[in-house]
């Protein structure tokens, strides 16, 4: 087996096999593989008719699930075992939701895992009206955060151009310092996504306080629910993010019932953020350890 960088080159054939079984998680997408595909090292093949992706997540090789007919899907897991043991490591797949669970289960190969259910992987998916309307008790810190906003900057949403794009980059930078490891990551794969945002099919826009740029967001319709990719932000400014997110859903998904918030990372500050917005339900997943 021989697996290769994914390149924009790689979209159309890529987003077929995506389309045949339409999981909604996060990192199932174009965007994600090929924004993160260097800083995470993620790469490719077709085996047994279907789609593998294999990436390192903290220096440890793992795969996701295969995509493709549910047939043949055994039959790429087999071939992934192998490759795994013949580098010397245990398969292990990882982002795997209670649907991929199931369809393990189906075709008989669950029992072959150990199961870690991962919180901090899980995904914060909230009904449209409870970012756009904000009714209801539940929401009443999102909306104060919200009114807080309107009522104390003066703003405005300007598309990201090119004639812009050199300011958000310069933007991003500044929010997402290169500190560590982790944080160089992030902003790496955030300025590729950024860079390529049009040929990733991505939604955007840009957020002026007083005629300075202080956020950026991007986000896609993946499988009739909306994702947002990229949200990025000075936090200084209270209620920005619910802005934000509120923009592009009525901008670009107006018509779609859901969003994807994507995942917490473990941070109890994203976490209570995110929370917030009333997700129902968070989509858990694991990480399945090759016995």
């Amino acid at each position: 087996m021989k697996f290769i960088p994914v390149t924009l080159a790689d979209k159309g054939m890529i987003d077929e096999y995506l389309n045949r079984n339409k999981f909604t998680n996060s990192e199932y997408n174009f965007a994600n593989w090929f924004a993160a595909g260097v800083p995470y090292d993620i790469k490719y093949t077709i085996v047994e008719g279907c789609l593998c992706i294999i990436q390192r997540v903290d220096s440890v090789p793992i795969s996701l699930i295969p995509l493709g007919d549910k047939d043949k899907i055994a039959n790429a897991l087999d071939a992934l075992i192998k490759y795994f043991a013949n580098n010397g490591d245990k398969l292990v797949l990882m982002y795997i939701s209670e649907e991929m669970v199931q369809l393990l289960e189906d075709i008989n190969l669950l029992h072959k895992f150990d199961i870690e259910k991962r919180i901090d992987m899980a995904d914060y998916i909230c009904k449209k009206e409870n970012i756009t309307t904000m009714k209801g008790r539940k929401l009443n810190k999102v909306r104060n955060d919200f009114n807080h906003f309107t009522k104390n900057y003066n703003y405005e949403f300007v598309p990201l151009t090119k004639e812009n794009e050199d300011t958000c980059l310069k933007m991003v930078r500044d929010i997402i310092k290169c500190v560590n490891q982790s944080a160089c990551l992030e902003l790496n794969h955030t300025l590729r996504a950024i860079q390529h945002r049009e040929e990733l099919g991505l939604k955007s826009s840009t957020l002026y306080i007083d005629g300075k740029m202080s956020g950026v967001i991007l986000g896609q319709n993946l499988h009739g629910m909306a994702l947002i990719n990229y949200a990025r932000a000075y936090t200084t400014y209270r209620g920005i993010y619910h802005m934000m997110y509120k923009f592009l859903i009525e901008e670009y998904f107006a018509d779609l019932p859901y969003v994807n918030l994507m995942e917490d990372l473990g941070f109890p500050g994203l976490r209570q953020a995110k929370s917030s917005f009333n997700p129902e339900p968070l989509m858990y997943k694991s990480v399945l350890t090759l016995k």
